[in-house]
């Protein structure tokens, strides 16, 4: 081999080595978050927050609470979980899918309508005396949807208010859906998250005492599947206890909780 070429394969050599290095050097940390569709506009807005704190990119996924859920029991992968009710998260437990649990907020299930309708909703009564086009979120797929489900199996108006859906109403994916359905003027009324009725402009809100009792606390989990889990919980952490958090929940309508603490699975 002359010369010439030995030096040539030399500096190849160098400088695929140094692309290399660069490459990985550079190389920008990120967490991918399942998120529950009703915190969309927080997540969005802390996510990139963090994301100039610390320079980790957040890649959200958002969805309803038990789509993300049957994703994630399939092999999803990803860092953390967000879901809109307990329940999705004790089941994440047991499925053995998580490590630590970090309780957010609060919200409760609501009536709403667009301003102007000049409707008077009171009870679930109401809803289906007027023959109104009524929106739900499937029980199947999102949190608001299983809870309005239950809440009206146990005041005994669930087969009345299906019934309707079914001649004249509509049944959505998430929450947001719902909210969008009612706005643009295809369903007269629908049942969302209090924090979605009040964020979005041009809706009335109602709370009625067959919902008012249905709670539901959103949580955040560190999954097992995560490849950086001090990370994840780092921003499990931001996303429960950090003050930007917690005052940008209480100016989106979510009923905060100030002394949230995780739990170990």
């Amino acid at each position: 081999m002359n010369a010439g070429r030995k030096l040539w394969m030399i500096l190849v050599t160098i400088a695929c080595v140094v692309s290399q290095g660069c490459s990985s050097s550079t190389e920008q940390p990120s967490l991918r978050v399942y998120c529950a569709a009703v915190m969309r506009k927080p997540i969005e807005l802390l996510a990139e927050e963090y994301k100039t704190n610390t320079g980790t990119q957040i890649e959200l996924q958002f969805g309803g609470s038990n789509t993300l859920l049957s994703q994630l029991s399939i092999g999803g992968g990803g860092d953390l979980y967000l879901a809109a009710d307990q329940s999705y998260i004790d089941l994440a437990v047991e499925k053995e899918l998580t490590s630590e649990v970090f309780p957010i907020a609060a919200i409760t299930p609501v009536v709403i309508t667009t301003k102007g309708k000049n409707l008077h909703i009171d009870t679930i009564d109401a809803l289906t005396k007027g023959n109104l086009r009524i929106a739900i979120a499937d029980p199947e797929a999102a949190a608001i949807g299983q809870v309005t489900k239950a809440a009206l199996v146990a005041c005994g108006k669930w087969d009345q208010v299906a019934g309707q859906i079914q001649s004249s109403g509509v049944i959505k994916p998430t929450v947001g859906d719902v909210a969008g359905a009612v706005a643009l003027g295809s369903a007269d009324v629908g049942i969302v998250w209090d924090t979605v009725g009040m964020q979005r402009e041009g809706l009335e809100v109602f709370r009625l005492p067959e919902l008012d009792g249905w709670k539901s606390t959103i949580s955040v989990a560190v999954l097992k599947s995560s490849a950086a889990p001090e990370r994840s919980r780092d921003f499990a952490e931001f996303l429960a206890h950090s003050p930007e958090a917690q005052l940008l929940y209480a100016k989106l309508h979510f009923q905060v909780i100030g002394a949230a603490e995780k739990s170990d699975e």
